[in-house]
């Protein structure tokens, strides 16, 4: 009884842990705070419900994610040695250390008990939806309707377009997943609900006007379409091509959708094309230019932690990382820190797993993430990096886990009494 309680204690602690983290991680206000108590409380919360985990248990398991995660750590320390601007590396380790005890604790907990990745699921939706109702209350909604974004100039600094719609875009789909992949006891108007808060977070997308949420939204749709069923697969192609068109058809013809983010996407494919483009996209292909130049230079090792902002702060006057995560790798760490980092996400997709909806969600979601690094960075990034862990560890989930098991076999001799009892054989 008493090791029960304890157990009990020590999950409520890693829930409000990883809840903390989360909503952390997704509000800038907290995320960029000064406030040295504030900055620390989620890595101490979930320091403690990481330490009480091991004390209870007296071992850690080495999964293939904790291997892949501590290899790539001691590859990034490495990397801040011998950097350029060793100040600026040592912010970047120090973040990559500090994340590591939350997602080493999302992998405890999860591996222990795959229905945790539920409850860190709907944790992580709760988080980033009191962040957006925070939003809805405080912003301006005058500079909203002169056109501008959802962010710094209709809310404060501390708050970027990208980084509200990346959350609102993963938020949306944790949300599907939680009401329509892995629902319990969700009736008709559960299933309503869900489809309210799904497009309360898609509202927030739009709003943002982040070209890289809506190509989250669009990647995950069209993967988990194509890829969560071998025997409805023609089926799923033609709704795939039938929401694709439609998505597009309305981006950029409804007003509202066309003046938050299909000119966006206009601009964008003006910038490739060459034919012009908006400021900001001409920048980004700048760096990517410069990057790949200063990579052709330092291939094996490239420049150290944080060595692109110095490379490119030497050329524009700006020192400023890469808004590409593939650049950002090659130019800091060459080709085998890139390879360390894509070479184990690669390999989970190619892995077969267990072929079912969350299995395939979730590859989804790392494909989305795959092709959303080309305009963020993401390998520092807590929000990315704990979402990245959830995934991997939804992927790898066994369908036959102990606690699965037990529920089946407790629900199978509920049946057999009643069955019994009916007969009037049980008294």
């Amino acid at each position: 009884m008493i090791r029960i309680q304890e157990q009990k204690i020590n999950d409520l602690l890693s829930y409000l842990a990883v809840f903390v983290a989360f909503f952390c991680a997704t509000n800038g206000e907290l995320l960029y705070t000064k406030n040295t108590v504030v900055y620390y409380l989620p890595f101490l919360l979930c320091f403690a419900a990481l330490a009480l985990e091991l004390i209870a248990k007296g071992k850690f398991k080495l999964t293939s994610y904790v291997v892949w995660r501590i290899i790539l750590i001691a590859f990034f320390f490495l990397a801040y040695v011998y950097a350029v601007n060793e100040a600026a590396a040592f912010i970047t380790i120090k973040k990559l250390l500090l994340q590591s005890v939350v997602v080493f604790l999302i992998d405890l907990k999860c591996t222990e008990d795959p229905n945790n990745i539920r409850q860190f699921i709907k944790l992580a939706a709760f988080a980033m939806f009191v962040n957006l109702v925070y939003l809805a209350k405080t912003v301006d909604m005058t500079a909203l309707e002169e056109g501008e974004r959802l962010g710094v100039s209709s809310v404060n600094e501390a708050w970027n377009a990208n980084q509200i719609g990346l959350m609102a875009s993963l938020g949306a789909v944790m949300i599907f997943y939680v009401f329509f992949i892995n629902a319990q006891n969700h009736k008709k108007l559960g299933k309503v609900f869900g489809v309210v808060l799904v497009a309360f977070f898609l509202i927030f997308v739009v709003l943002s006007g982040s070209k890289k949420s809506l190509i989250i939204i669009f990647v995950t749709l069209m993967v988990y379409l194509l890829g969560s069923s071998k025997s409805h697969k023609i089926r799923n192609i033609v709704i795939a091509i039938i929401c694709a068109y439609g998505i597009l058809y309305a981006l950029y013809n409804v007003p509202f959708l066309y003046e938050h983010l299909g000119y966006r996407f206009e601009e964008l494919a003006d910038t490739v094309g060459g034919t012009g483009g908006d400021r900001s996209s001409r920048i980004r292909q700048h760096m990517i230019e410069v990057g790949l130049e200063a990579f052709s230079q330092k291939p094996i090792f490239g420049y150290g932690l944080n060595g692109f902002s110095q490379v490119y702060g030497s050329i524009s006057g700006t020192s400023v990382y890469s808004h590409n995560n593939y650049v950002e790798l090659l130019v800091n760490t060459g080709i085998v820190g890139f390879l360390l980092y894509y070479g184990y996400v690669a390999g989970i997709l190619f892995k077969k797993s267990v072929a079912n909806k969350e299995s395939a969600l979730f590859k989804a979601v790392l494909v989305a993430l795959l092709v959303a690094d080309v305009g963020m960075v993401s390998y520092a990034d807590p929000f990315c990096q704990y979402v990245l862990c959830i995934a991997i560890c939804a992927i790898f989930k066994k369908p036959s886990s102990v606690p699965e098991r037990e529920a089946l076999q407790k629900n199978n001799a509920t049946k057999e009494i009643s069955l019994c009892r009916s007969k009037g054989s049980l008294k």
